[in-house]
């Protein structure tokens, strides 16, 4: 065995788990791709249209799941994104590159007469894709043979590379990973004081421009009155049979809502190159805002309904401390940030989340995250 072999893989211990059960992807080229169909390059997007065309009948028969089912088929498109994305002007596959490279551009070429439901559950469905077979987050658990998890990842994943540290060694219940870059992130968030913000509204990438331009984070029916396109929330995925949001319908909804807790539930990537978002709200500031404008206000923050609590219809930038995406897109952000609330501080998700999880009291805490650095990483090139 070589000495890296030595090193990083052990036979029968838990340091081969993530290697042994988890198998990365590497995302073939345009070529590759059209050698392995069949196809020409002028053939790619016809055959592409035509298994869209059997993702979007599966999306509406079975409207109302969130499955895996589709990951394969999904798989394609994905394989279709990364090919093409950065291709030039002189390369042959130059105009499916433009129309793979947003949301927007590909329903107006591939999604042409789609519903709006189940254009919805197609969303929801790539999110999900993303999630598990892309994988962005820097936190990663592997399950032994004839775990009842050992198929979760069984497509294999994308973003596997990176220096992984195990976290927990309970081997059949499986062993989770956090790769350094986040570890170090952790570390230096407990130096610096980091403090959780009180309240969180959670929504995806697609919303920053119109965040930007509004110097606010607007509730659907406000964006709408202001002429700005709703892209993510229940206004989207959310469809009923007539076509129309089943908790917003055509107006969308009122109010911005917030919860106590990060749930990206709400933060729907839509296309591959988008990413789950929140927002960390100060809690006090906001109560002040809303008595400021309307003293009647209900400030006591309570989710009497337990769809959320309700602050109105826009959110000042100026009220949010700490706005968080997954590892991988900090650099992404922070340049939003800098150019629009640069008193935000900018957090993973997965820091945040970990922090919570392994800070807290009972199994699993984490007494010394710096302990974890001098753990032999295992590295997945």
């Amino acid at each position: 065995m070589s000495d890296f072999e030595n090193r990083y893989i052990q036979p029968n211990s838990e340091r081969d788990l993530l290697i042994s059960s988890l198998r990365k992807i590497k995302a073939p080229s345009a070529d590759d791709i059209c050698k392995t169909e069949g196809v020409t390059p002028e053939e790619l997007p016809d055959l592409l249209s035509d298994k869209l065309k059997g993702i979007f009948a599966h999306c509406k028969e079975n409207a109302s799941i969130i499955d895996d089912e589709l990951n394969s088929q999904i798989d394609f498109v994905y394989q279709c994104y990364e090919a093409t994305k950065n291709v030039d002007a002189s390369s042959e596959f130059y105009e499916l590159s433009a129309q793979l490279k947003d949301f927007e551009s590909f329903i107006s070429v591939f999604a042409k007469g789609v519903d709006r439901k189940t254009l919805g559950n197609f969303m929801q469905r790539v999110d999900r894709f993303i999630q598990i077979v892309v994988h962005p987050k820097r936190i990663m658990k592997a399950w032994p043979e004839g775990h009842r998890m050992k198929g979760f990842y069984e497509m294999g994943i994308y973003k596997h590379e990176g220096a992984w540290v195990p976290l927990e060694h309970k081997r059949w219940s499986g062993v989770e990973y956090i790769e350094l870059g986040l570890l170090k992130e952790i570390i230096d968030l407990k130096e610096s004081g980091y403090m959780k913000p009180g309240l969180y509204h959670t929504t995806g990438s697609a919303t920053l421009d119109g965040i930007s331009k509004q110097k606010a984070i607007l509730s659907a029916r406000e964006a709408i009155k202001r002429e700005e396109e709703v892209k993510t929330g229940e206004y989207n995925t959310y469809i009923g049979h007539d076509n129309h949001s089943v908790s917003g319908r055509k107006q969308g909804l009122g109010d911005v809502h917030v919860s106590r807790s990060l749930h990206t539930g709400y933060a729907i990537a839509r296309w591959f190159n988008e990413y789950p978002l929140a927002f960390g709200i100060a809690e006090e500031r906001t109560r002040k805002h809303l008595k400021e404008i309307d003293e009647k206000s209900d400030t006591a923050f309570i989710n009497w309904a337990g769809e959320g609590i309700r602050l109105g219809p826009e959110i000042p930038l100026d009220l949010v401390d700490v706005i968080y995406c997954e590892q991988i897109y900090l650099d992404k952000l922070k340049q939003w940030v800098s150019k629009n609330t640069p008193h935000a501080k900018v957090v993973s998700i997965e820091a945040h989340e970990l922090l919570l999880r392994k800070d807290g009291l009972g199994q699993g805490k984490i007494n010394d995250w710096n302990a974890l650095l001098k753990k032999d990483a295992i590295i997945v090139e």
